[in-house]
């Protein structure tokens, strides 16, 4: 079957497939060139799939690897014998745990899993258990996309001049998006919100992905390098500054694709309000105010390849940190799927109200 709920997407967009107990991706390093899916087998496989960038975007990773469980699980059971059970599913979720290390959605996701082989429970109600987890996950992520949307949109004006960094649509959750949920629900309150996307190098994100399921769905956007949207910032020809989030803290500090903090900056110098736009699996609740987190850092040759050269040439350093840090004081609104806070005046997460129970310490 389909992940839920995601046959009815406008854009005929699917970032994941679940059918038959058979995980298929698609495979967004091609787009939009080419709408190609891969099957999944295995929790490797599924790992591969993260590293390599032919998915992305923090949701749609933390679904994709409870998934990854469910198939590692399966396959497992189906080939005895089931002795060191237990230990090779260990394996499995440490390798998908590694894949990306600031989006914290990945852990949430692992995180029941980790529980059941605490207890050691049999294979059967662990195959059981994770089927029926990443199904949940994905219906959660998917209600919360619906709802961000609406709240997100609440806090625009009619006309709005939005600009929005990266993917944060279908793309990136298993439901409308994250920012671009607030955005999609914008244009259709009002259509004459206008819609700016960066290009968002090096991996393109915004120009191969929001753009294209933009247009897809009918919603004009103008597609700009990081640089022009500095100066559109500047020049006070944008409203709101809306993003997503791979991780955030507890005070309002958020980790996002960098890129974030500058823009947020200069939001702040040109007058617009920044939203940052994520569901409460993002909420890292032990991440404090000034702690350092895990910033990944990729191959230089994802920046070089631009060139149209086959190699870097020697003597030449590349930095390609994926992620910056935006402190609080920059971000006029975190929405969530369970309200909405305002970090800048001081405002941060009550985990009576943004917490499952199970995470209130």
């Amino acid at each position: 079957m389909n992940l839920p709920e995601q046959t009815g997407s406008p854009s005929g967009l699917v970032p994941l497939l679940w059918k038959e107990r058979r995980l298929f991706i698609l495979d967004q390093r091609l787009l939009p060139g080419t709408e190609q899916y891969g099957e999944a087998r295995d929790a490797e496989a599924v790992a591969q799939a993260i590293v390599e960038m032919q998915l992305r975007g923090a949701p749609l990773i933390g679904v994709a690897a409870a998934y990854g469980v469910a198939l590692e699980a399966r396959r497992l059971l189906d080939s005895p014998p089931r002795a060191g059970f237990h230990d090779r599913m260990r394996q499995a979720v440490s390798r998908l745990m590694d894949c990306r290390p600031t989006a914290v959605n990945l852990m949430r996701a692992l995180a029941p899993a980790g529980s059941w082989l605490d207890q050691e429970i049999d294979p059967m109600d662990f195959v059981s258990r994770s089927e029926t987890w990443a199904h949940r996950l994905a219906q959660m992520e998917t209600r919360a996309c619906d709802v961000m949307g609406r709240l997100g949109a609440d806090c625009l004006r009619p006309g709005s001049r939005i600009l929005t960094h990266c993917n944060t649509g279908r793309l990136a959750t298993v439901g409308t998006g994250t920012a671009l949920a607030v955005v999609r629900e914008a244009v259709r309150r009002d259509p004459s919100c206008q819609i700016t996307c960066t290009e968002t190098r090096p991996w393109l994100q915004g120009a191969r992905l929001t753009a294209y399921e933009l247009s897809r769905e009918g919603i004009p956007v103008d597609l700009v390098t990081e640089s022009v949207a500095g100066n559109r910032l500047l020049d006070q020809a944008i409203d709101f500054f809306i993003v997503g989030a791979d991780r955030i803290g507890p005070d309002g500090w958020v980790a996002n694709k960098v890129g974030t903090r500058m823009l947020a900056q200069l939001a702040r110098t040109g007058g617009a309000r920044t939203l940052v736009v994520a569901p409460t699996t993002t909420i890292d609740w032990e991440w404090k105010s000034g702690q350092l987190i895990p910033i990944e850092r990729r191959g230089g040759d994802e920046l070089w390849r631009a060139t149209g050269m086959p190699q870097i040439p020697p003597g030449i350093h590349i930095d390609n940190p994926v992620f910056d840090l935006t402190p609080p004081g920059l971000i006029d609104w975190i929405v969530t799927e369970k309200g909405v806070i305002e970090p800048a005046r001081g405002e941060g997460f009550d985990p009576r109200r943004f917490a499952s129970p199970e995470e209130v310490h």
